[in-house]
C-alpha cells in the first residue's frame, strides 16, 4: 500500500492540497513610452471565499513602473483571464475574477515600483503580496506603465489562494 498523505505546514501547501491555488501568466507588448497594461483581481461579493494574493511577478524587457491600488472603481471589467488550478487533478475554478484592459480608476495607492530593464528570459521582478487578503467585495489593481522609450515586452504572473472557510483569519 502506498502512503499518499502529505504533511502540509504552510497555508499555500494546505490550499494546494485542497484545490484552491490559482495561477495565470500573460504577455503584453507595449509599443510606446507611456503605454499601459492594467490588471485587476476582484473577489466578488457573492464569491463565498477569501482570496489571498501570494505573488505578482513581472519580467520586463524594458524599464517600467508598476503601481498597485486597493478597491479601484471598475467601470468596465475588460477581458477575463482564466487561471489554472495548480492542483491538476481538481476541476474547481477560481471564484475571483482576474481581468485586464478594462476601465479601472482611483483606489488607495498600495505601492509603486520601478521595474529595471532586463532581457527576455530573465527572472521576473516579483512583488510579494503574501499578506494581502481580499475579502468578498474587494479588489486590487495593478497598472504597468512602459518607460522603455519604445517597444517593450512584459510577462506577468499572478498567483493567489482561495479559502472557503477556516484557514485565514476572520475579518475584523
Amino acid at each position: 500500500m502506498v502512503n499518499t498523505s502529505v504533511d502540509a505546514s504552510t497555508s499555500s501547501e494546505i490550499e494546494l492540497l485542497e484545490g484552491g491555488l490559482f495561477k495565470r501568466t500573460i504577455f503584453e507588448t507595449l509599443s510606446a513610452n507611456g503605454d499601459t497594461a492594467d490588471f485587476i483581481l476582484q473577489n466578488p461579493t457573492s464569491s463565498g471565499v477569501v482570496a489571498k494574493l501570494s505573488t505578482v511577478g513581472v519580467a520586463a524587457e524594458g524599464k517600467g513602473y508598476l503601481e498597485s491600488f486597493k478597491n479601484p472603481t471598475v467601470t468596465a471589467i475588460g477581458t477575463t483571464l482564466t487561471p489554472v488550478n495548480m492542483r491538476f487533478d481538481k476541476s474547481d475554478g477560481s471564484q475571483s475574477n482576474l481581468a485586464h484592459g478594462g476601465t479601472y480608476t482611483g483606489g488607495t495607492t498600495l505601492g509603486q515600483e520601478l521595474l529595471a530593464a532586463g532581457q527576455k528570459g530573465t527572472a521576473p521582478t516579483t512583488t510579494a503580496f503574501g499578506n494581502t487578503l481580499l475579502y468578498p467585495g474587494n479588489a486590487i489593481r495593478f497598472l504597468l506603465t512602459n518607460e522603455a522609450g519604445g517597444n517593450s515586452d512584459y510577462a506577468f504572473t499572478f498567483e493567489w489562494l482561495e479559502r472557503r472557510s477556516g484557514l485565514f483569519p476572520p475579518q475584523v
